[in-house]
């Protein structure tokens, strides 16, 4: 395995982990400047003040440990994890795209709308899905939301697990 496979396989086990990418951001930085059994100390004391959970510890410590076993930088393989966090962060979101776009829009037509536009965007560690709906009578925009977003989250275990809003535009 070389550094890539492991930055994979470390950006997938956070998401899983539930490290927030706000966190992902300030630990990156703490490698950076502490040398790896500093950064060690440095997850403890995180994990003390409620930072970071004893689950993210053991995955980056076991990460740290087959670098080490392997002979591999682990700075390299922590810089390629933070890359592909965020995508895996979205990934129920893309394998089920269409199944969301279809689900909001059978919402809206239940409520007597007509969706528009839809488009996704984050906001600290929150996913927002942005919708624009062309309402065809009155609507009442808190319940739709809320309708869309039990609906969207019955599709998948993984989508169900994720932080996410849906917002409404007219």
């Amino acid at each position: 395995m070389d550094e890539n496979e492991f930055g994979e396989e470390l950006g997938k086990n956070l998401v899983e982990a539930g490290l927030k990418s706000t966190k992902l951001r300030t630990l990156f930085f703490a490698l950076k400047k502490e040398k790896e059994e500093g950064f060690r100390n440095y997850l403890r004391y995180k994990i003390g003040t409620g930072d970071v959970s004893p689950k993210v510890l053991r995955v980056i410590e076991d990460a740290m440990d087959k670098c080490k076993e392997n002979k591999i930088d682990f700075l390299k393989t922590f810089t390629i994890a933070l890359q592909n966090f965020y995508y895996f962060r979205f990934e129920p979101f893309i394998k089920n795209y269409s199944g969301i776009e279809n689900t909001i829009s059978n919402t809206c037509h239940r409520n007597g709308a007509e969706l528009k536009e839809i488009n996704f965007d984050t906001e600290k560690d929150k996913i927002i899905i942005n919708t624009r709906i062309k309402s065809r009578g009155r609507v009442n925009k808190r319940e739709v939301e809320r309708e869309m977003k039990a609906n969207v989250a019955s599709l998948s275990e993984g989508l169900r697990k994720l932080d996410f809003d849906i917002r409404i535009r007219f």
